[in-house]
C-alpha cells in the first residue's frame, strides 16, 4: 500500500474510487435497461422479515431456451439513499415480471405503493468520487447464510443496521467540511436469476448437498501430510479427528437445503459522492454490515470483493443494465454464489417501523384508505380538556360560540334567495328527514333548524308588550327576514362579517 493511498485511508477500508466524468455517464445511459424501475413506498407496519420467504419463493420463475441454456428472468431489489431518504425499489427483467412482480409485493406487503421511476440510476455529477464493492460467499455455496427461519435465524432485521449505515447525516470530512446528506447517493443492489433445482443433486460443479453433507460427518486425519507420512514408515495408523458436533450439525442443515429453489445472485455496493473518503466510508461500513449474515455453524459469511478502477467502471455499468456477468470467466465465478430462498430472503425483502431508520420513503396511509385533511393533534386536544377543567365558564361560552358559528356557515353554504330563504339542502345525494323534526336535512344527516335553547333564550330576551308572541318565530317568507340572524342577536350585516 503506497504513502499516498495510506494517507486517504484507503488502506482502512480496501477501496479503490473513481471520478465521474461526461465519458462515464454517457456510457451508463448507453446500459440502462428497457423496463422501469418500480419503487415501493411500503406501509410502515407491513410484516417485515416474515413474509421475505414467501415474496422469494413467489419470484422463482426458471425457465430454458431452446438450447437447453438458463433463459430465466434477471431481476434485481434495490435499497438507495438519495435526496436524504431511503428508498427500495424493485426492477423487472421483462414486461410479464413486471405485472407478476407488483402482484407478488402486492400480496406480501399490503399497503406498499408502486410507482414507475422517471430516473432508473441515481444522478452521478461530473466530479463525483464512486466507490463500489461486491459481496461474495466465503465459503462453498453448499454451505448457507443466516436464514429468514430456523436454529441460525435473524434475531432482528438485519437491514435496520445496513440502512442506517448508508444514511448521512451531520457529517463532516477529515478537513472540517460539511457534508450534506443529499449530496451523498448509496446504492445496495441484489440481482438474482432462478437457477434449476438440479442444482442441488450435483448440477452445479458437479456437488451434491448429500456428498458434501456426508464428507462432513467423516473422520479427518489429524496434522499435514508429512506427519501422515512418517506415522507410516514407523508402522502407525493415520491419527484420525471424529467430527465436532458443530460439523454434524452443518451437515444436516446442508442436508436440508436439497431440493430448495436457487438462484445464482450477485451484492453489489456503490457509493457517491463530492468527497472521496465519504463514499469510501460508507461502502465499507455497508460492506461490515453484511457480517450479521454469517452463520456460525457452517462458518458461512458475505465477504467483500475488492474492484480495481477498471472494475468499478465495470460494475457500474452492470448496476446500470441489471445484469449478471456475460464473460465466461465472470459466469464461473458468479455461479459459486448461490443463494436458497431462506437465504437470499434475509437480503431480499421490505422492512419495517422496527429497523428504527430514519429518512425511510414510507407510504402513509394503507392503499385504498383515507385521512381526513386536517386532524387535531394531541397537544391540542390536552390544552383544550385542560382548559375546561380550570375554567368551564370560558369552555362553556367557547362552546356556545363554536356552535353558532357552525349553524351560521352550515346556512352560509346553503345557495339561498335574498326574498326566500329556504332550509333545505339539494345534493346529488336524496335527501334525507330527520325523525320526528318534520324538516328535511342534507345528505350527511346535519339538521338545519335553528337550536330550540337559543330561540327561546332570545324571546324571553326581546319580550316587550308590543312583540308578537312566541309564534312568531318562525322565518317570514313574505318579507324575506331570516330570523336565523336575529336568534345570534347578530344584524344582517354583522353576521356577514362574521
Amino acid at each position: 500500500m503506497s504513502l499516498f493511498k495510506r494517507l486517504l485511508g484507503k488502506e482502512e477500508t480496501g477501496l479503490e474510487t473513481i471520478q465521474a466524468d461526461a465519458d462515464l455517464f454517457t456510457d451508463l445511459q448507453e446500459h440502462l435497461p428497457d423496463q422501469p424501475l418500480i419503487r415501493l413506498r411500503p406501509h410502515e407496519d407491513n410484516p417485515g422479515l416474515s413474509n421475505a420467504k414467501g415474496l422469494i419463493r413467489s419470484l422463482y420463475h426458471y425457465r430454458k431456451d431452446g438450447y437447453g441454456r438458463n433463459d430465466s428472468p434477471i431481476n434485481s431489489f434495490e435499497i438507495w439513499f438519495d435526496e436524504g431518504e431511503v428508498r427500495f425499489y424493485f426492477h423487472p427483467d421483462t414486461r410479464e415480471m413486471k405485472n407478476s412482480g407488483k402482484k407478488h409485493f402486492e400480496d406480501q406487503y399490503p399497503g406498499t405503493r408502486m410507482v414507475e421511476e422517471q430516473d432508473p440510476f441515481p444522478e452521478i455529477n461530473e466530479g463525483d468520487y464512486i466507490a463500489a464493492a461486491e459481496m461474495t460467499l466465503s465459503n462453498h455455496f453448499a454451505r448457507p447464510l443466516k436464514t429468514v427461519e430456523g436454529p441460525q435465524s435473524f434475531d432482528r432485521d438485519p437491514h435496520g443496521s445496513l440502512t442506517s449505515e448508508m444514511v448521512v447525516e451531520n457529517e463532516r470530512t477529515t478537513a472540517g467540511e460539511r457534508v450534506k446528506g443529499e449530496k451523498v447517493k448509496m446504492v445496495v443492489q441484489v440481482v438474482f436469476q432462478p437457477i434449476s433445482r438440479s442444482w442441488s443433486r450435483g448440477g452445479l460443479f458437479g456437488t451434491n448437498l448429500n456428498d458434501y453433507a456426508d464428507d462432513l460427518k467423516k473422520p479427518k486425519q489429524k496434522g499435514d501430510s508429512m506427519s501422515q507420512f512418517m506415522r507410516a514408515v514407523v508402522g502407525l495408523e493415520p491419527a484420525m479427528r471424529e467430527p465436532t458436533q458443530k460439523m454434524r450439525k452443518s451437515a444436516r442443515m446442508i442436508s436440508e437445503l436439497k431440493g430448495e429453489p436457487a438462484f445464482l445472485t450477485d451484492i453489489r455496493i456503490i457509493g457517491i459522492s463530492p468527497y472521496d473518503e465519504i463514499s469510501r466510508q460508507h461502502v465499507g461500513g455497508v460492506v461490515e454490515e453484511f457480517e450479521n449474515f454469517n452463520n456460525p455453524v457452517t462458518e458461512q459469511t458475505l465477504q467483500m470483493r475488492r474492484l480495481n478502477e477498471e472494475e468499478i467502471q465495470t460494475t457500474l455499468e452492470m448496476a446500470a443494465a441489471r445484469d449478471l456477468p456475460s464473460s465466461t470467466l465472470g459466469k464461473i465465478s458468479a455461479m459459486k454464489d448461490v443463494l436458497t430462498v431462506p437465504e437470499l430472503a434475509g437480503i431480499v425483502h421490505i422492512p419495517n417501523k422496527d429497523i428504527h431508520t430514519p429518512n425511510v420513503d414510507w407510504t402513509k396511509m394503507e392503499k385504498g384508505s383515507g385521512v381526513p385533511t386536517s386532524i387535531p393533534g394531541l397537544d391540542d386536544v390536552q390544552k383544550e380538556m385542560q382548559a375546561s377543567v380550570d375554567n368551564p365558564a370560558e369552555a362553556a361560552r367557547a362552546e356556545s360560540e363554536e356552535d353558532a358559528d357552525s349553524r351560521m356557515v352550515a346556512v352560509d353554504e346553503h345557495d339561498e334567495a335574498a326574498e326566500d330563504i329556504d332550509l333545505t339542502i339539494e345534493s346529488e345525494d336524496d335527501v334525507f328527514e330527520e325523525p320526528g323534526s318534520g324538516l328535511r336535512s342534507a345528505a350527511d344527516g346535519r339538521g338545519l333548524n335553528t337550536d330550540q335553547a337559543i330561540e327561546e333564550e332570545n324571546e324571553e330576551g326581546n319580550e316587550d308588550p308590543g312583540s308578537q308572541s312566541s309564534d312568531s318565530t318562525e322565518p317570514n317568507e313574505e318579507s324575506g327576514e331570516d330570523s336565523g340572524w336575529l336568534d345570534l342577536g347578530l344584524t344582517e350585516e354583522e353576521g356577514d362579517e362574521e
